[in-house]
């Protein structure tokens, strides 16, 4: 039993700061508990449901601004303004008509702030939080997996972001394209589709070309980040707007229109969530950031996505695509 209320909130600081710890496990945690004859409120020893169950809900988390971009880019349901983020709320899951557990998935749950004050630190508890989801593509921000260009490259028509696309061949090797978000998801752009390799073999090319001007190029901190950030939360906002002008027309629409009103909302939220995935990524891009590019060239081939989508961010800052030409602007 917890003598204050204080003790118990210092057993949940050390059970969030040993599981942030990439070796430890909870069953590592339990022994630990255990061996000092530390106990939940009841008296009872911790198991691993009750540690799993700690270290996943929101209650404990100080909710900043990175809370809201991590569960905003995982598809949560956010009830209150990113404003209200202000890293000193816990917060509150709830489930709703979620279709997958919040332990699998956030997906369609809805986070609401909670009027207390929470104890651990946003950077803790989402890496707490990441490690013990059970499925990967929740376990960390949105990756690309089909294109080290994902979230630089733009449609130059609409301005919306062109996403990768496989398309598996059975009689020969797969096809890459780039298709326009805004075409692919609400038919509102022209733009038809372009070679995947071929565009990034150019790009590539004009990388080295730059490169070439310098002798060694290093990262700087941040540099740009948070204009890049901030850029793309203007953009978020610009969504926003747009969203609540079609909602206010939805009483005078016919069918037509609401078709029309239906399509263009499903569009925008997808790059919504498509921005505050990038969010994300700028947020994180500091931790292993690419100390020097010089050589990383030579040896691209043999680069993760990961690894190639770190030094693209080094040097790019967007790429507006259209049929006959790309526009690259550096940030170098």
């Amino acid at each position: 039993m917890y003598e204050t209320v204080e003790a118990e909130a210092e057993v949940v600081r050390q059970v969030y700061a040993m599981y942030a710890e990439p070796q430890t496990s909870l069953g590592d945690i339990m022994r630990y508990l255990e061996d000092h004859g530390i106990c939940k409120r009841d008296g009872k020893l911790f198991n691993r449901s009750r540690l799993r169950d700690m270290v996943i809900n929101p209650v404990y988390v100080k909710a900043d601004y990175q809370l809201y971009d991590f569960f905003k880019a995982q598809g949560t349901n956010i009830a209150n303004i990113p404003e209200d983020f202000i890293g000193t709320n816990g917060a509150y899951l709830y489930s709703g008509d979620a279709e997958k557990r919040k332990s699998i998935s956030l997906e369609g749950h809805t986070l609401v702030l909670a009027p207390h004050e929470g104890l651990i630190d946003s950077q803790t508890w989402i890496k707490c939080r990441s490690k013990c989801l059970n499925n990967h593509a929740v376990a960390k921000p949105i990756k690309a997996k089909a294109t080290w260009l994902a979230g630089k490259i733009k449609c130059a028509h609409c301005g919306y972001a062109l996403t990768a696309k496989i398309y598996h061949c059975k009689t020969k090797d797969d096809n890459r394209y780039y298709l326009c978000n805004n075409k692919y998801n609400a038919g509102g752009c022209h733009f038809g589709s372009l070679d995947a390799d071929a565009v990034d073999e150019i790009v590539f090319e004009e990388m080295q070309k730059k490169l070439s001007e310098f002798e060694t190029l290093s990262k700087q901190e941040q540099a740009g980040c948070n204009l890049q950030i901030l850029k793309l939360k203007e953009r978020i906002e610009a969504i926003d707007k747009e969203i609540a002008s079609l909602l206010d027309k939805i009483s005078a629409a016919n069918d037509t229109v609401m078709e029309y009103i239906n399509n263009r909302i499903t569009a925008l939220d997808a790059e919504k969530k498509d921005l505050y995935a990038q969010i994300v990524q700028l947020d994180n891009s500091g931790k292993d950031a690419v100390e020097e590019i010089t050589g990383y060239m030579e040896h691209w081939d043999d680069l993760s996505i990961s690894d190639k989508i770190t030094v693209v961010d080094c040097l790019i800052e967007s790429i507006h695509a259209t049929k006959d030409s790309l526009d690259i602007k550096w940030k170098i």
